[in-house]
Protein backbone atom coordinates (compact mmCIF):
# COMPACT_ATOMS: atom_id res chain seq x y z
CA UNK A 1 0.00 0.00 0.00
CA UNK A 2 1.73 3.50 -0.82
CA UNK A 3 0.58 6.65 0.62
CA UNK A 4 -0.09 9.55 -1.17
CA UNK A 5 2.24 12.43 0.56
CA UNK A 6 -0.35 14.96 0.32
CA UNK A 7 -2.51 13.03 2.67
CA UNK A 8 0.38 12.59 4.85
CA UNK A 9 1.08 16.39 4.42
CA UNK A 10 -2.55 17.06 5.78
CA UNK A 11 -2.75 14.73 8.69
CA UNK A 12 0.54 15.73 10.25
CA UNK A 13 -0.59 19.69 9.42
CA UNK A 14 -4.01 19.17 11.04
CA UNK A 15 -2.22 17.71 14.05
CA UNK A 16 0.85 20.39 14.64
CA UNK A 17 -1.51 22.55 13.85
CA UNK A 18 -4.52 21.85 15.85
CA UNK A 19 -7.36 22.47 13.21
CA UNK A 20 -8.55 21.76 9.67
CA UNK A 21 -8.26 25.59 8.91
CA UNK A 22 -4.98 26.00 10.53
CA UNK A 23 -3.84 22.72 8.56
CA UNK A 24 -4.81 24.69 5.06
CA UNK A 25 -3.29 27.45 5.68
CA UNK A 26 0.23 26.30 5.69
CA UNK A 27 -0.58 24.15 3.22
CA UNK A 28 -2.42 27.01 0.45
CA UNK A 29 -5.16 24.78 0.19
CA UNK A 30 -9.06 24.67 1.40
CA UNK A 31 -10.06 23.39 4.70
CA UNK A 32 -12.48 21.14 2.32
CA UNK A 33 -9.29 20.35 0.78
CA UNK A 34 -7.70 18.84 4.09
CA UNK A 35 -11.20 17.16 4.98
CA UNK A 36 -11.17 15.38 2.08
CA UNK A 37 -7.24 14.30 2.21
CA UNK A 38 -7.95 12.91 5.38
CA UNK A 39 -10.91 10.85 5.21
CA UNK A 40 -9.00 10.13 1.95
CA UNK A 41 -6.25 8.62 4.13
CA UNK A 42 -8.86 7.30 6.98
CA UNK A 43 -10.52 5.49 3.74
CA UNK A 44 -7.61 4.24 3.01
CA UNK A 45 -5.56 2.61 6.21
CA UNK A 46 -9.39 1.40 7.54
CA UNK A 47 -9.31 3.60 10.78
CA UNK A 48 -10.03 7.44 12.00
CA UNK A 49 -6.84 9.42 12.53
CA UNK A 50 -7.63 12.38 13.91
CA UNK A 51 -10.16 12.57 17.09
CA UNK A 52 -12.16 16.07 15.58
CA UNK A 53 -12.02 18.32 18.55
CA UNK A 54 -10.46 21.37 19.72
CA UNK A 55 -7.29 21.29 19.12
CA UNK A 56 -7.69 17.84 17.02
CA UNK A 57 -6.12 14.97 18.46
CA UNK A 58 -4.66 12.44 17.44
CA UNK A 59 -5.44 8.74 17.47
CA UNK A 60 -2.40 6.27 18.27
CA UNK A 61 -2.46 5.23 14.62
CA UNK A 62 -2.77 8.89 13.63
CA UNK A 63 0.11 9.42 15.78
CA UNK A 64 2.15 6.83 13.93
CA UNK A 65 1.40 8.01 10.42
CA UNK A 66 2.06 11.33 11.43
CA UNK A 67 5.49 11.06 12.71
CA UNK A 68 6.05 8.53 9.58
CA UNK A 69 5.28 12.03 8.12
CA UNK A 70 8.09 13.60 10.08
CA UNK A 71 10.39 10.70 9.29
CA UNK A 72 9.99 10.98 5.49
CA UNK A 73 10.33 14.76 5.59
CA UNK A 74 13.56 14.18 7.05
CA UNK A 75 14.87 11.49 4.57
CA UNK A 76 13.52 14.01 1.49
CA UNK A 77 15.77 16.77 2.91
CA UNK A 78 18.52 14.53 3.28
CA UNK A 79 18.10 13.29 -0.27
CA UNK A 80 18.21 17.01 -1.89
CA UNK A 81 21.05 17.64 0.11
CA UNK A 82 21.98 20.71 -1.45
CA UNK A 83 19.92 20.98 -4.52
CA UNK A 84 18.23 23.83 -3.93
CA UNK A 85 14.08 23.70 -2.49
CA UNK A 86 12.90 27.22 -3.09
CA UNK A 87 10.05 27.60 -0.75
CA UNK A 88 10.14 23.79 0.37
CA UNK A 89 9.71 23.56 4.23
CA UNK A 90 12.80 23.00 6.64
CA UNK A 91 12.38 19.66 8.19
CA UNK A 92 11.31 18.74 11.15
CA UNK A 93 12.47 16.47 13.86
CA UNK A 94 10.41 15.94 17.25
CA UNK A 95 12.01 15.68 20.39
CA UNK A 96 11.90 14.55 23.86
CA UNK A 97 14.51 16.41 25.91
CA UNK A 98 15.17 17.36 29.42
CA UNK A 99 14.41 20.81 30.61
CA UNK A 100 17.71 21.38 31.71
CA UNK A 101 19.41 20.48 28.88
CA UNK A 102 17.63 23.10 26.74
CA UNK A 103 18.20 25.62 29.21
CA UNK A 104 22.06 25.30 29.58
CA UNK A 105 23.08 23.63 25.92
CA UNK A 106 20.58 22.59 23.42
CA UNK A 107 19.66 25.63 22.23
CA UNK A 108 23.12 27.03 20.95
CA UNK A 109 23.33 23.16 19.50
CA UNK A 110 19.82 23.84 17.81
CA UNK A 111 20.86 27.24 16.36
CA UNK A 112 23.89 25.36 14.37
CA UNK A 113 21.22 23.94 12.46
CA UNK A 114 19.73 26.14 11.54
CA UNK A 115 18.03 24.51 8.33
CA UNK A 116 15.83 22.03 10.75
CA UNK A 117 13.17 22.83 12.77
CA UNK A 118 12.21 21.22 16.35
CA UNK A 119 9.20 20.35 17.65
CA UNK A 120 10.19 19.50 21.14
CA UNK A 121 8.51 17.23 23.97
CA UNK A 122 9.81 18.56 27.41
CA UNK A 123 10.52 15.85 30.09
CA UNK A 124 12.72 14.58 32.96
CA UNK A 125 16.02 13.50 31.85
CA UNK A 126 14.78 9.67 33.16
CA UNK A 127 11.69 9.85 31.55
CA UNK A 128 12.60 11.47 27.76
CA UNK A 129 12.97 7.65 26.45
CA UNK A 130 9.75 6.65 26.89
CA UNK A 131 8.47 8.80 24.23
CA UNK A 132 10.78 6.92 21.90
CA UNK A 133 8.74 4.01 23.30
CA UNK A 134 5.29 4.77 22.96
CA UNK A 135 6.31 6.24 19.45
CA UNK A 136 5.85 9.69 19.45
CA UNK A 137 9.20 11.19 18.66
CA UNK A 138 12.18 10.41 16.57
CA UNK A 139 15.15 10.98 19.15
CA UNK A 140 15.52 12.01 22.73
CA UNK A 141 18.26 13.27 24.74
CA UNK A 142 18.52 11.21 27.65
CA UNK A 143 20.82 10.68 31.22
CA UNK A 144 20.65 7.19 30.59
CA UNK A 145 23.40 4.59 29.54
CA UNK A 146 21.17 2.45 28.45
CA UNK A 147 18.96 2.40 24.61
CA UNK A 148 15.26 1.53 23.88
CA UNK A 149 14.89 -1.45 21.47
CA UNK A 150 15.54 -0.82 18.20
CA UNK A 151 17.12 2.25 19.05
CA UNK A 152 20.77 3.15 18.68
CA UNK A 153 22.54 5.74 21.49
CA UNK A 154 25.08 8.36 20.34
CA UNK A 155 26.98 10.03 22.85
CA UNK A 156 26.50 14.12 22.17
CA UNK A 157 29.32 15.55 24.41
CA UNK A 158 32.07 15.19 26.56
CA UNK A 159 31.23 17.34 30.05
CA UNK A 160 31.28 17.96 33.73
CA UNK A 161 27.70 16.83 33.86
CA UNK A 162 26.97 13.33 35.36
CA UNK A 163 25.35 11.57 33.74
CA UNK A 164 26.38 13.49 30.42
CA UNK A 165 23.98 13.84 28.08
CA UNK A 166 23.17 11.37 25.32
CA UNK A 167 21.06 11.16 22.50
CA UNK A 168 18.68 7.69 21.75
CA UNK A 169 17.34 7.85 18.05
CA UNK A 170 15.18 5.25 16.40
CA UNK A 171 14.96 5.80 13.02
CA UNK A 172 17.53 5.95 10.27
CA UNK A 173 15.84 8.97 8.83
CA UNK A 174 17.24 10.99 12.58
CA UNK A 175 20.91 9.52 11.85
CA UNK A 176 20.85 10.60 8.51
CA UNK A 177 19.77 14.01 9.25
CA UNK A 178 22.16 14.58 12.03
CA UNK A 179 24.71 13.79 9.53
CA UNK A 180 23.62 17.13 7.94
CA UNK A 181 24.23 18.59 11.03
CA UNK A 182 20.24 18.33 12.33
CA UNK A 183 22.18 18.19 15.86
CA UNK A 184 25.77 18.78 16.09
CA UNK A 185 27.75 17.77 18.64
CA UNK A 186 27.67 20.79 21.51
CA UNK A 187 30.09 21.21 24.40
CA UNK A 188 28.02 21.28 27.53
Amino acid sequence: MQIDPTHLAALSSILRLGSFDAAAGALHVTPSAISQRLKALEEQVGATLVLRSQPCQPTPLGARLAKHAEDVALLEAQALGDIARSGAAPARLTLAVPADSLATWLIPAFADAPEMLYDLRIDDQDTADDWLKRGAVSAAVTGHDRTVPGCDLHPLARSAMWPPPALISCSDTFQTASRQRALPRHQC
